[in-house]
């Protein structure tokens, strides 16, 4: 179907859109989890268009960025979408929410 309004999903402006949107959402990341000393991320927004992890250490930190960019989101009428979201460890396995998860994600074809 024709879209009406807005831009058609799948069309080719919409990764560009999505990059200068969340432009702002990587930033905030970044001031509330800037460098350390030894210019390391503390914590680290790595995106694709509309898709993007972020890493850290600390499971404490990422909860934290689930949070801030959850508001953040919020007044351009986005929200992450849970089904999509999972908090993981990329080597070990871990309990979550109660929940046993697999060590590792898949990003963009990768695991």
């Amino acid at each position: 179907e024709d879209t009406e309004a807005g831009t058609p999903q799948g069309g080719v402006i919409s990764p560009i859109l999505a990059n200068i949107a969340l432009l702002g959402m990587i930033r905030l990341i970044e001031k509330l989890y800037p460098r350390k000393s030894d210019n390391r991320p503390f914590a680290r927004v790595i995106r694709y268009a509309d898709d993007f992890v972020v890493i850290s250490k600390d499971l404490e930190i990422i909860e934290q960025c689930q949070t801030a960019i959850s508001k953040w989101l919020k007044p351009i009428g986005l929200e992450i979408k849970p089904e999509k979201t999972r908090i993981c460890h990329t080597l070990n396995h871990i309990e979550y929410n109660g929940k046993a998860e697999e060590p590792g994600f898949d990003f963009l074809g990768f695991n």
